[in-house]
C-alpha cells in the first residue's frame, strides 16, 4: 500500500506524518522539516535568510569541522544574514530520528545567537546543549565572520512559551516565520528609505510583537493551517 501523502523539495510526507498535525501529537522531523522547506520556497524568503532544518542541524553538530566545512559548502549559511535552525534533544549520534523536544536557534548578523525554547520549564538542558554545540560548528563560516564565536543568548526577549507537552515544534516553527518575517519587513522598509527602517531597533520591535502574537489559540490555528497546505498542495499534485 502507497501511504505517501506529498513529495515537497525531497521531503516525502506519509499519512503516519500528516497524522501528527490532526490530534494533540509531538511534531516528527519529516514536518518540521516539511514546513522549513515551505518558508524557503513560499516566495518571502530572501537570498540572505538560511534554513537548517531538523536533520542537518543534528548532522552538522555531530560532524569534525572539516565535514562540517564539506556539507555547508552547498548552502547559503557563509552568505546569510539570517540563520534559522532547528534543534533537537536528542545526543545519540545514532538516533537522528529519537528525542523528545524542539526548540529553534537563530543568528542575526551582527547580534549574534539566540536560543528560543518554548518549554515552560526555562528550556531544556538538552536543547541548550545541542544549540551550544551548532552554533560553535557554524560560527566559523557565518557572515563577516560575526559569529561571536558561537556563545549563545538562552534567554530572548518575548520568547513564546508552550502550555502543554506536545507543541513544541510547532512554536519552533512559528518562531522561526515570526523571525524571517521580521527580517523581510525591516529589509523591505531599509530599502524603501523608511524612517523605521534601522536594522535593529525596528527589527527588534517588530519581532517583539510578532512573538508575543504566538499564543496557544495561535498554535492551535498554526498547526491546522500546515494541514491545510499539506493538503492544498497534495491536491495539486494529483492534478498534474
Amino acid at each position: 500500500m502507497d501511504d505517501r501523502v506529498l513529495d515537497y523539495h525531497d521531503i516525502l510526507l506519509r499519512v503516519r506524518d500528516v497524522a501528527l498535525l490532526r490530534g494533540p501529537q509531538w511534531l516528527n522531523d519529516q514536518v518540521l522539516s516539511f514546513y522549513f522547506a515551505h518558508l524557503q520556497n513560499d516566495g518571502r524568503s530572501p537570498a540572505d535568510v538560511a534554513f537548517v532544518d531538523a536533520s542537518m542541524s543534528f548532522l552538522l553538530g555531530n560532524l569534525s569541522p572539516t565535514e562540517v566545512s564539506s556539507v555547508l559548502a552547498s548552502t547559503k549559511v557563509s552568505s546569510a544574514s539570517v540563520i534559522l535552525a532547528l534543534v533537537n534533544d536528542e545526543c545519540d549520534v545514532k538516533r537522528g530520528d529519537g528525542g523528545s523536544h524542539w526548540s529553534l536557534l537563530v543568528f542575526r548578523k551582527g547580534i549574534g545567537w539566540s536560543h528560543y525554547d518554548s518549554s515552560q520549564t526555562g528550556g531544556s538542558r538538552a536543547n541548550k546543549a545541542n544549540a551550544n554545540t551548532l552554533a560553535a560548528a557554524l560560527a566559523p563560516y557565518v557572515r563577516s565572520g560575526d559569529g561571536d564565536g558561537g556563545v549563545v543568548n538562552h534567554k530572548p526577549p518575548d520568547a513564546p512559551t508552550q502550555v502543554n507537552g506536545y507543541d513544541c515544534g510547532a512554536y519552533a516553527l512559528a518562531t522561526a516565520e515570526a523571525v524571517r518575517d521580521a527580517h523581510v519587513e525591516v529589509t523591505r522598509s531599509h530599502r524603501s528609505g523608511s524612517r523605521d527602517s534601522g536594522c535593529g531597533d525596528a527589527y527588534d520591535e517588530r519581532l517583539r510583537a510578532r512573538l508575543r502574537d504566538i499564543t496557544p489559540e495561535y498554535v492551535a490555528e498554526f498547526r491546522r493551517g500546515i494541514l491545510s497546505l499539506i493538503e492544498e498542495l497534495a491536491e495539486d499534485d494529483l492534478s498534474i
